[in-house]
């Protein structure tokens, strides 16, 4: 894998000698064996020494076939936002005498963008002083998409769950039915808004299910999980306002898996109407 130095035919300023040092002796190997794009920038900003994936990557998202990358800025490659921000990212390391992760869109002049997770770290000369830095780069396009893609999926889930009729719900199968999500159907459902049950805790939901009824649809729900994973009960609640509603639960039992335990979710409606 290649290694290129600043030469004093470069019409950038020359980079300082302790740099040209670091990059062709200390870090000689670590560049050479990254398989990602990695740098090494003195302290104007100027690239000192780049790998061939670098150049590989300028040549195939950045349209650069044969541009001169040594001696050359972040001005030179990217779009001049993206530049400004990878140059105060190496300002910041330079100035913590640290690291600093950060993140870049590039731009094909075909129109194509690539997501760029980035990682500088400063360098310093042989006197202690700030002579530059040392970064490399990770294509991070896919994950980004998937993640994007996740929460798109998540917001319809969510535009569904909102409007479901009743209150959907994930709890725990135990004595106290302990919730672990409530819709937003609670508060119209019982009265009481969803972080009584999941963020504060101020109540259970088996705290509000009439005391005649809870044994009853426990007993149920256990019998009928013990011949399938799907089950239907029917109880009252105790509603905000002191009232009694009949509601009916529906639900399926979900298997733990790793870290999460086995679970109950489904949906509850109100059937006072029909019981009354």
């Amino acid at each position: 894998m290649k290694l290129e130095a600043a030469t004093s035919t470069q019409s950038a300023p020359a980079p300082q000698q302790g740099v040209v040092r670091l990059a062709l002796t200390l870090y000689r190997a670590f560049l050479d064996a990254m398989p990602d794009p990695a740098w090494v920038k003195d302290a104007g900003g100027h690239y000192v020494a780049v790998n061939s994936a670098f150049r590989r990557f300028c040549e195939n998202h950045l349209g650069r076939a044969g541009v001169e990358i040594v001696g050359a800025t972040d001005f030179d490659l990217f779009a001049p936002d993206e530049a400004e921000k990878a140059q105060q990212e190496e300002r910041d390391a330079m100035a913590a005498r640290g690291a600093v992760r950060g993140d870049m869109s590039v731009y094909h002049p075909q129109g194509a963008v690539r997501k760029i997770a980035t990682h500088r770290v400063a360098l310093l000369d042989d006197a202690g002083g700030v002579a530059g830095t040392l970064g490399f780069a990770r294509d991070v396009t896919d994950r980004a998409a998937r993640a994007s893609r996740l929460r798109e999926s998540e917001r319809k889930l969510d535009a569904l769950v909102r409007n479901l009729p009743g209150m959907a719900f994930r709890r725990l199968n135990d004595s106290i039915w302990s919730m672990m999500f409530v819709s937003e159907g609670c508060r119209e459902l019982a009265g009481f808004p969803p972080r009584d049950f999941v963020g504060n805790h101020v109540r259970t939901w088996g705290s509000i299910i009439a005391l005649d009824d809870i044994e009853q649809a426990h007993n149920s729900i256990r019998d009928q999980l013990s011949h399938g994973s799907r089950y239907l009960v029917e109880y009252r609640i105790a509603l905000a306002d002191g009232d009694m509603r009949w509601v009916s639960e529906r639900g399926i039992h979900v298997e733990a898996s790793g870290d999460a335990p086995a679970v109950l979710e489904g949906i509850l409606l109100d059937i006072t109407e029909s019981r009354w």
